[in-house]
C-alpha cells in the first residue's frame, strides 16, 4: 500500500526520534516547515526516556522530555512516523524524494487506549527487554513503558502465536475492550518530498571488546545504562540498587570512567550521587582522571564529596572477580604509574558507544560514506554537522555529545542553515551583534541567551598604559555566533550598557546617519 502525503518543498525530514530529532522536529515546525520525523523504534525519546536523572540539573528525564512530547503530537507541522525507517532517498538539496516503510504495529492506534489488557494476558514472555538493556524480559505484545509515545502497543511478530504457531493465541485480540487488535496489518509504504534531511540517530552500542577487557563478563559488572536503569523507578528492580548475582544490597559500588571525556565522568558521579541519595550507607568510588573541565562541573564535584562520594584519581588497569564472593578487585594506576586495588561488591563501567550496527543501511540508502568508527563522514573538521552530500545534516553521532545544552547547541546551528538555505524571505530574522568598544564583558547576554549564541572572548586591552608599563592585561568581549542566533532580541534587553543591537550592522549605520543628517 502507498500513499503521498505532501506535494509542498518547504519540508525537512528528520531521521531519529531521540531528545535531538524531536527539538529540530519543533523548531522547524515552528518555523513553518512541514517535518517528518521518522523513528525506527515504536516510541520516541531516544535513550535519554531510559535515563533517571540528567546532569547537571538532576531533574528527571521524563519530566523533561513530557512537554515536549506534548508539543510534538500537538503541531499540525510535524508528521510523526514511528515504527518506521527510510528505505530510499532520490534527489537532491532542495528536492530530495523519500521512501519511507511503516512496520505494522497489529495494534490500531485511533483505538488503543493503553489499557495493558493484551500485555497482560499475553502468555509469551520469551524476550530480553529491550528497554531494560536486557535486564527482564517482556511479552509478544508490549509498550516500551508507559508514558511511551505514541502510546499504542506493538505486537513482536517474532514471538506471537498467532504468527508462529498457526493462529492458535487471539487472547488478545479476543479480550481488548477496544478490539484495537489487528492481525491483517500490513506494512504501508509512504513517499515524500523535503528540501533537507537530517541525521539524528546518535549512538547506543558498546564496543563490546573493550568491555570484555575490563572484566564486563563479569556477572556484577554493569555498563553505564544498564546501572541506570536499575536506578529508575520505571526499570527492572523498580528503582531498588541490587546487585545482579544474588539481588542483595551491595555494600559498595565503583564508578569506573574508560577514558577522560566529560560525558563519562558526569555520568559516573551522577550515578554516584543517586546512589548516596537512595541508600547512604553504600559506599561510592569514582575512578577517573581528576582534570575539572568547567565551573558547573567542579561544583558537581563537590556536591558528591559532600554526600560522601570518594575518589581515585588514576586510569583502570584490570578487573578481576573473587570467584566465592563475586565480589570484584579493580586494579588501577595512579598519578604517579604505581598500581593499587580496591574491593568492590559491584562496578559500573563508563565507555564510549558506537553508532548502531544498521548505520551501514542508512548510510547506503542516503548515498554517504562512512569512516573507521562506523560515524557518517562530514563535509569538513570546520563543518562537523554537515555530510558531503549537500543538504543532508547530521546531530550528535560522533561529538559524543556532553550534555543536553551542547546536544541543542548543534540543532540550532543546523535549524539555522536550514533557514538560512531553504527558509522563503518571510522566515528571515534579523541578527544581534555586539559592539565590542561599549561591551564590558559581564556575560549577562550569554546567559539570557536560549540558543547559547553568544559566548565570551578574552581579549588583549589596547591601553597607553599597558605599553608604559609593559604588562598584557586582557578583559572579555561578547560574540554572537551568527549561525546559532534566531534574532529573539532577549540580549538586547539584557544588555546593561547598550552594547549589543539588533539587525544588520550596515543598514542600522545607514539608517541612524539618514536621521542625525
Amino acid at each position: 500500500m502507498a500513499s503521498r502525503l505532501n506535494e509542498s518543498n518547504n519540508a525537512v525530514l528528520v531521521i531519529g526520534g531521540g531528545i535531538a530529532g524531536i527539538q529540530s522536529s519543533l523548531d522547524l515546525a515552528k518555523l513553518g516547515f512541514k517535518t517528518y520525523l521518522v523513528e525506527k523504534r515504536p516510541n520516541v525519546g531516544g535513550g535519554m526516556t531510559q535515563l533517571d536523572k540528567l546532569y547537571p540539573t538532576m531533574e528527571d528525564s521524563l519530566y523533561y522530555l513530557t512537554p515536549l512530547f506534548g508539543d510534538l503530537l500537538e503541531n499540525p507541522n510535524i508528521e510523526l512516523l514511528t515504527y518506521s525507517e527510510v528505505t530510499n532517498v532520490t534527489g537532491s538539496a532542495g528536492n530530495f524524494q523519500i521512501t519511507i516503510l511503516k512496520r505494522p504495529r497489529f495494534v490500531e492506534g485511533a483505538k488503543c487506549d493503553a489499557c495493558d489488557t493484551c500485555a497482560t494476558v499475553c502468555p509469551m514472555v520469551t524476550v530480553d527487554n529491550d528497554f531494560n538493556v536486557g535486564l527482564g524480559r517482556r511479552k509478544a505484545v508490549y509498550t516500551p513503558f508507559t508514558q511511551a509515545v505514541p502510546k499504542t502497543y506493538v505486537i513482536d511478530k517474532d514471538i506471537c502465536l498467532y504468527f508462529n504457531a498457526n493462529k492458535m493465541c487471539k487472547s488478545c485480540q479476543i479480550l481488548c475492550p477496544k478490539g484495537a487488535i489487528d492481525f491483517d496489518q500490513k506494512p504501508v509504504e509512504t513517499q515524500v518530498d523535503v528540501n533537507a534531511i537530517i541525521i539524528a540517530t546518535g549512538v547506543s552500542r558498546h564496543d563490546d571488546t573493550i568491555l570484555s577487557k575490563f572484566g564486563y563478563d563479569f556477572e556484577n559488572i554493569l555498563t553505564a545504562l544498564e546501572f541506570e536503569r536499575i536506578l529508575t523507578p520505571n526499570g527492572p528492580t523498580e528503582g531498588q540498587i541490587v546487585r545482579i548475582s544474588d539481588r542483595q544490597t551491595p555494600e559498595s559500588i565503583a564508578f569506573i570512567t574508560l577514558d577522560s571525556s566529560t560525558s563519562q565522568k558526569a555520568g559516573a558521579i551522577k550515578q554516584a550521587i543517586r546512589v548516596k541519595e537512595k541508600n547512604p550507607n553504600i559506599e561510592c568510588f569514582v575512578l577517573m582522571n581528576g582534570t575539572l573541565e568547567n565551573e558547573v562541573f567542579a561544583k558537581f564535584i563537590q556536591r558528591s564529596i559532600e554526600d560522601g562520594v570518594s575518589y581515585i584519581d588514576g586510569s583502570i588497569s584490570a578487573v578481576e572477580e573473587d570467584p566465592d564472593s563475586k565480589d570484584l578487585v579493580i586494579q588501577y594506576e595512579d598519578k604517579t604509574k604505581e598500581t593499587n586495588e580496591i574491593k568492590v561488591n559491584t562496578a559500573v563501567l563508563f565507555d564510549k558507544l558506537l553508532p548502531s550496527e544498521d548505520m551501514t543501511q542508512l548510510a547506503s540508502v542516503l548515498g554517504l560514506k562512512l569512516n573507521k568508527k562506523g560515524f557518517f563522514v562530514k563535509k569538513s573538521k570546520s563543518e562537523p554537522l554537515e555530510t558531503k552530500n549537500p543538504g543532508i545534516f547530521v546531530i550528535g553521532d560522533d561529538l559524543q555529545q556532553e550534555s543536553i545544552i551542547a546536544a541543542m547547541t548543534d540543532v540550532n546551528a543546523v535549524v539555522s542553515k536550514i533557514v538560512s538555505q531553504f527558509a522563503p524571505p518571510e522566515l528571515w530574522t534579523p541578527k544581534a551583534f555586539v559592539e565590542t568598544e561599549y561591551c564590558i564583558g559581564c556575560g549577562y547576554c550569554r546567559e539570557a541567551c536560549p540558543f547559547y549564541a553568544i559566548s565570551l572572548q578574552v581579549v588583549e586591552l589596547e591601553l597607553p598604559v599597558v605599553e608604559v608599563v609593559g604588562i598584557s592585561l586582557k578583559t572579555r568581549k561578547a560574540q554572537v555566533h551568527e549561525s546559532l542566533c534566531r534574532g529573539c532580541g532577549i540580549c538586547v534587553s539584557e544588555c546593561p550598557v547598550q552594547a549589543i543591537r539588533y539587525g544588520d550592522p550596515e543598514t542600522l549605520e545607514q539608517v541612524i546617519s539618514a536621521l542625525t543628517e
